[in-house]
């Protein structure tokens, strides 16, 4: 019997066979990544642990990471909340052709391929790569890909394939919102669970998205929803994922589907053999937004870390932590990160830190949620009074050329790649 999801999945796969299947541009230096047991192993059989950074705030904007100036004064716009309504107002503002031109600034701004080149000289190698939907699809064509933003990512995957990091791809926000966050894309919605068309669409996505980099062996995986909190329970996210992995599998066998719980903790991540999954990564993020010190931290790496390994060798699959930060220097700064990776490395465990980069109005160096900040008092950009070129200036200065690594957090996170 056909689903719906069958006939959206087979007409977005029957449309892609015959207009001719992307192809690999370019031979790549990367061995294609499967999962064997608990480890990441390479073509030859080589373990690989993954350890990077997220590119946040480049393919879906969270406001908290950019200092932009969000004072309306009267121009009687919506207030800008998160991606969606920023684009939105400067939509109104300016129009659409200068809104896309405005959009591309900022993304390109915020993660170039000289990113994944300065991550790879500090000794990383995998970038993951967040990002909301419509990014990639237009609402008016679900499951047909946006040339405009798939360059963008190409253009990353062949920088990463250049110099030998590894991606993920990971749907930050999928079609109608996976929770209510912001960093959905569209606060507050969090359709997702509640739709069985919206979830249909985000299968036909991946499926398009699988057909175009099925042959990319430097992609180590597809993060196939970010933090879906959204799910009434865990039962909901498993049988998401179980539709989202068939999906995928149809159109291609050999890339690692990464699945994360959602802060449902063990419920969310099933025996793989049960459901008929193979070549599985599961996924955690770990953050103490209650830790008073550094203290809470080590709790979680002493009493949770061990849990969460005894049940990855019940299920017999690598862990990826997606996301982590220790937040503030009084709730553990750059030693409680170090010992987090120091923890990850010694399970064996991939990992990547939230976020790369972190904007601070007022400046400083002093945050732990980004390598790369800037030391000076920033120059805010204000999407409802600045005019289209100054908007232009100030969106192409989040190019990482005019920050500053925190040299501590580089040292941390440079030696932890060499364990």
């Amino acid at each position: 019997m056909f689903t719906t999801t069958h006939v959206i999945v087979c007409a977005v796969w029957f449309s892609l066979l015959t207009a001719g299947a992307p192809f690999a541009r370019g031979q790549t230096k990367l061995p294609r990544l499967h999962a064997r047991g608990t480890d990441l192993v390479d073509s030859s059989g080589k373990v690989v642990v993954l350890r990077g950074f997220n590119l946040g705030g480049a393919f879906v904007m969270e406001v908290w990471l950019t200092a932009l100036d969000l004072n309306p004064g009267s121009s009687g716009l919506p207030p800008i909340r998160d991606d969606k309504s920023l684009w939105d107002v400067l939509t109104t503002r300016f129009g659409s052709e200068k809104s896309v031109e405005l959009q591309r600034t900022w993304r390109v701004a915020w993660a170039n391929p000289q990113d994944i080149k300065r991550l790879a000289d500090a000794g990383a190698n995998v970038v993951r790569i967040p990002f909301w939907y419509q990014n990639v699809e237009d609402d008016r064509h679900p499951g047909k890909l946006l040339p405009e933003g798939m360059k963008l990512l190409d253009d990353l995957v062949d920088e990463c394939a250049a110099n030998r990091v590894y991606a993920i791809l990971d749907l930050h926000g999928a079609p109608g919102g996976q929770s209510d966050k912001d960093h959905t894309g569209e606060i507050n919605r969090n359709e997702l669970f509640r739709s069985p068309q919206l979830q249909s669409r985000t299968a036909a996505l991946w499926v398009a998205l699988a057909m175009h980099y099925r042959d990319r062996a430097e992609l180590a995986g597809y993060d196939l929803l970010n933090e879906p909190m959204g799910a009434p329970d865990a039962a909901a996210i498993v049988a998401l994922h179980d539709k989202l992995y068939k999906a995928i599998r149809r159109v291609d066998a050999r890339h690692t589907i990464i699945m994360e719980d959602g802060y449902k903790g063990d419920a969310a991540f099933p025996l793989p053999g049960k459901r008929g999954w193979s070549n599985v990564c599961y996924s955690r993020h770990i953050y103490r937004f209650d830790a008073t010190s550094i203290a809470d931290q080590r709790k979680t790496i002493t009493n949770d870390l061990p849990k969460l390994r005894k049940h990855q060798l019940a299920c017999n699959v690598p862990i990826y932590i997606g996301e982590f930060s220790t937040i503030t220097e009084k709730q553990g700064g750059i030693t409680g990160l170090s010992e987090y990776f120091a923890a990850f490395n010694k399970y064996g465990w991939s990992w990547t830190p939230w976020t790369y980069k972190h904007i601070d109005a007022n400046g400083g160096l002093h945050t732990v949620w980004g390598l790369e900040s800037n030391r000076e008092k920033w120059d805010r950009a204000n999407p409802y009074t600045d005019s289209y070129a100054t908007l232009l200036s100030k969106f192409a200065k989040y190019d990482t050329s005019n920050l500053e690594a925190r040299r501590d957090y580089l040292e941390a996170f440079t030696a932890a790649t060499k364990k």
